[in-house]
């Protein structure tokens, strides 16, 4: 997850929020790591789709 959750990062700092979120949303198979919960990457994935209102 904690891969997932850098690579999507990364995606939102340049500018490519699909990818970002397809990044996050793979996330959810891997198991999670300190502070990295589904919950968090569901928050993630829609904070993404209310800003570009997807």
């Amino acid at each position: 997850m904690l891969g997932n959750y850098y690579l999507g990062m990364y995606y939102e700092q340049i500018g490519e929020p699909k990818k970002a979120m397809r990044a996050y949303e793979n996330g959810f198979l891997q198991s999670e790591v300190a502070f990295l919960t589904k919950n968090f990457m569901l928050e993630k994935v829609n904070k993404i789709k209310e800003d570009f209102g997807w």
